[in-house]
């Protein structure tokens, strides 16, 4: 290797078997390494996350369908569908007028965040390339600090916005009972999101998203001290994480093309195929946008931060909402193990996640479309006289 040229003999560069290929350390069928953080989620090779009710653990990785193979190619394989079911902001859509609403609203914060993974991705790739490709193989982190910074900042961003939004949902939906006579606004009613309307939802750094939120509807239960902290302290625990699959996954890209026989230079056609191949952009129209990993790494935690947040306010007025309804789309897509839930009611205390991961036994919101909907106790009574009842494995 010289001159920034990544060869077969390259060093850093790993062994490739006659048949299959090589086993990544973080694809999407192994480990992708060990973490014991308190964080609520933490991107993984898929962009999935981890939970905030599970207790620190190792990451693991999503395991592969019955029969497939671990080996590098079966990985590329399944890494490239689940991109692909995210091309298409539909397939991923949350159920419901309110999931609808709040991808809309959210829309800004998600392609804002992927522009900035893609961004520092590209500078941090021919960085590395054009100092010694060789450097690329045997690195262990990617991005420098202050990269690290810029995406921890657009995680913080991005989440605090939706987690906010989330309990928004909660205390809007609140108000407009109290306001209504009984009967008058119904469950099945959207949130009216309308107090949106006047100025666009830019992801917010944690602090003035709060000071934006509150000008909007009051959050009693949100110290702003602690909400900023946590949201910068989780997000650049993401960010790190990031580093780490990023990389393997631009590692990975660079094995399949060594596996060709070709080298890779650093010219800006090859970054270009490399970020294409890793997920990280791709072209729309003739020109450069963010790729379908960097968009669903944005969306699976943006999406978790709404419904977290959701899931925090009704906490707090659960005497106004005793239970929650389960919903989700039943279009051919959906999961088995979400669609045992669909439309049935479970008690506030008990989250969200915690139910849709129950079946599963592990993280499985990835690219979930799945959502829950507050019902107000006196809607509750009528319920339970037409014969509504809470899942008893769940009851208080």
């Amino acid at each position: 290797m010289n001159g920034g040229v990544i060869r077969r003999d390259s060093p850093g560069a790993r062994p490739f078997p006659v048949r299959g290929g090589v086993v990544r350390r973080y694809s999407v069928t192994d480990t992708p390494g060990i973490f014991t953080v308190p964080a609520k989620r933490l991107l993984v090779s898929g962009g999935g996350v981890i939970r905030k009710h599970a207790a620190p653990s190792p990451v693991r990785a999503p395991a592969l369908p019955p029969g497939a193979s671990s080996r590098t190619g079966t990985a590329r394989q399944i890494e490239h569908r689940l991109d692909a079911q995210v091309a298409d902001g539909g397939e991923v859509a949350l159920g419901g007028q309110d999931g609808a609403k709040a991808e809309q609203l959210l829309a800004a914060a998600k392609r804002q965040g992927a522009a900035v993974l893609a961004t520092i991705t590209r500078q941090a790739l021919r960085r590395l390339l054009s100092s010694g490709g060789g450097r690329v193989l045997a690195a262990r982190q990617i991005y420098t600090m202050t990269e690290r910074q810029q995406l921890a900042d657009a995680i913080a961003a991005t989440n605090a916005t939706a987690q906010l939004l989330g309990r928004a949902r909660i205390r809007l939906r609140l108000q407009r009972y109290e306001q209504h006579a009984e009967g008058v606004f119904k469950f099945s009613d959207p949130t009216p999101f309308e107090v949106f309307d006047d100025t666009p939802l830019e992801p917010f750094a944690p602090a003035k998203a709060l000071e934006y939120f509150r000008r909007k509807i009051s959050m009693p239960g949100v110290n702003a001290s602690q909400f900023t902290q946590e949201a910068n302290r989780e997000a650049f625990t993401l960010a790190v994480n990031a580093d780490e699959v990023v990389l393997d996954r631009i590692k990975g890209a660079i094995e399949d093309v060594l596996r060709t026989g070709k080298d890779v230079r650093a010219t800006p056609r090859a970054i270009l195929n490399l970020l294409q191949e890793a997920g990280i952009t791709q072209t729309e129209g003739g020109k450069q946008v963010s790729g379908a990993y960097a968009e669903n790494v944005f969306r699976t935690n943006m999406m978790e931060s709404y419904r977290d947040g959701a899931q925090q306010e009704l906490a707090e007025v659960a005497d106004s909402f005793p239970v929650w309804r389960y919903v989700g789309i039943s279009d051919g897509r959906q999961r088995p193990a979400h669609a045992a839930h669909f439309d049935k009611y479970y008690p506030s205390s008990v989250e969200f996640s915690r139910v849709r991961d129950s079946v599963a036994g592990h993280f499985d919101g990835f690219q979930c479309r799945c959502d829950f909907i507050p019902i107000f106790h006196t809607e509750w009574l009528a319920l339970q006289h037409a014969g509504a009842r809470v899942q008893p494995d769940w009851a208080a």
